[in-house]
């Protein structure tokens, strides 16, 4: 078969195999399982990519997107310049042209053409499989290049997207609609089992992967994640504690029996405000010891057991124009995509349901119409973090809250003004 679109290949996906027989020649090292992976390796697919080239339209995105990333694992073992930049290539476009606000991707499971996002939408959204696969390649990626866009769209997607994809009571979703003014829904635990609950269950186990990497003596923090990490190699113990991303205050303490040497590493967010601040044992931290290479923040001394770290990330809110109208924007705090709590107009009953497609024929109600899209124009809401109200053309209010607090009702991630910026 020389195609792998939707049209020609519907449910078979068989995206993972390439990796798996890749994972099974790096536990065996029987050179029998490399032409078996070069079989799911397709040249129609890698070539266009390894050029730069966007031909993603059409393409099972949950198919494809293991497909790529099994080119990372290749290009340790085979001799093939195309397999690393077409990787790259690809992750690129979709993190960058084919994504919603959330950061999950596809139409109905499938890529539209480069740079729709808004034109198009429904609630068949954002497979949640897709980001799962994403940030399993992002993490490859960064462990291969230490190109911080990768963690940041960890970071991402993991906040806007996998969090937001699962219920407090525990049930996950299989689409993120997109469309504003419809409503998440989740799978029942009784009575379905889709491909996004088994890696729905994987998600919450997968929450601290990649939040820390090591080379030599470096340490680099990628996510800020409350956690701790035993380096005996290195001789220490790291301890991150917070309430980020509510809050902008990174807290590290560092355990060890006797003083040790080691670069510590503190990735700096694309969003952020303001310049971070670090402080060591309560004292600015200044040069010599404290220095930036390119996104990081780099702390290389001496320390002693006990040592304390205190990182500041300044937050704003922040706007985002979609890919294909910039009239059409989305609201951020720092990291975090807020969404407009619409309430549950025109609901049904539950929203747990046995098929993900079960609503899909329920409009969606009419969103408000926004007075302004400048960050300003929305208020924090006194005693409650990442809460804020905005107001409407119709003199009305908006509330808006994380996305990933929002679940049981209608919502908008994206917002139309009449007086845009303004």
């Amino acid at each position: 078969m020389t195609l792998t679109n939707y049209k020609a290949n519907p449910v078979n996906e068989y995206g993972g195999i390439a990796e798996s027989f890749l994972a099974v020649y790096r536990l065996t090292q029987n050179p029998r399982h490399l032409p078996a992976a070069r079989v799911f390796i397709r040249d129609w697919f890698l070539d266009p990519l390894a050029r730069g080239e966007d031909k993603l339209a059409g393409l099972h995105a949950n198919t494809h997107i293991p497909q790529a990333r099994s080119w990372v694992c290749a290009a340790e073992v085979v001799d093939d310049p195309r397999l690393l930049p077409a990787a790259k290539s690809f992750f690129d476009q979709v993190s960058n042209q084919h994504s919603f606000a959330f950061g999950g991707n596809g139409f109905d499971e499938k890529f539209a053409a480069p740079g729709i996002e808004t034109r198009q939408y429904d609630d068949l959204t954002g497979e949640t499989c897709s980001t799962y696969n994403l940030l399993r390649f992002s993490r490859l990626l960064f462990a291969r290049t230490a190109d911080a866009r990768y963690a940041g769209f960890q970071e991402h997607a993991l906040i806007n997207h996998i969090l937001a994809s699962i219920a407090p009571e525990g049930q996950t979703t299989y689409h993120v609609a997109a469309q504003p003014g419809r409503f998440k829904v989740y799978g029942g635990q009784d009575n379905c089992f889709w491909c996004c609950t088994g890696t729905g269950i994987e998600n919450t186990a997968r929450y601290a992967q990649g939040t820390y990497f090591t080379s030599g003596r470096s340490l680099w923090i990628s996510q800020y994640i409350p956690s701790r990490v035993e380096l005996p190699t290195l001789g220490f113990t790291l301890v991150q504690q917070s309430d980020f991303p509510e809050g902008d205050t990174i807290r590290i303490s560092l355990e060890a029996q006797s003083s040790f040497s080691a670069k510590l590493r503190f990735r700096l967010p694309v969003w952020l405000a303001g310049p971070a601040a670090a402080r060591i044992n309560g004292a600015a931290a200044v040069a010599p010891e404290a220095t930036r290479d390119g996104s990081w923040l780099v702390l290389d001394r001496s320390w002693r057991p006990g040592d304390r770290i205190e990182l500041r990330l300044p937050m704003n809110i922040r706007t985002r124009p979609s890919l294909d109208d910039p009239t059409v924007v989305s609201f951020f705090h720092g990291p975090v995509l807020l969404a407009g709590a619409l309430g549950h107009g025109g609901m049904p009953q539950s929203d747990i349901v046995a098929n993900q497609t079960a609503y899909h024929k329920l409009p969606p109600i009419e969103v408000p119409v926004l007075r302004s899209a400048a960050p300003d124009a929305l208020k924090l809401v006194n005693g409650k973090p990442l809460t804020y109200t905005a107001l409407a053309s119709d003199g009305g209010a908006v509330t808006l809250i994380p996305f990933y607090q929002l679940h049981h009702q209608r919502y908008s991630l994206y917002w139309r003004t009449n007086s845009h910026g303004r």
